[in-house]
């Protein structure tokens, strides 16, 4: 359906897509802690690791498949 209004309206949706995230070596500490915060149900932690790495321009998502990082 989407698809069919792209063709109607010329939107470029089909043409859209995420741009890769090049993560500093540094965000993926700061992840990689978060993860083994999470894992071990340090939850506080966890939320303390992710405020960080959002200060520091990087906004995280849990997904089924894992840590989803995106630049803000």
């Amino acid at each position: 359906l989407l698809e069919k209004f792209d063709k109607i309206l010329s939107l470029g949706v089909k043409n859209m897509r995420e741009e890769a995230v090049k993560i500093p070596g540094e965000i993926k500490q700061l992840i990689d802690k978060r993860r083994a915060a999470r894992k071990k149900k340090k939850f506080e932690e966890a939320d303390i690791l992710r405020n960080i790495i959002k200060e520091k321009g990087f906004l995280l998502e849990d997904t089924e498949k894992g840590v989803r990082v995106r630049k803000t």
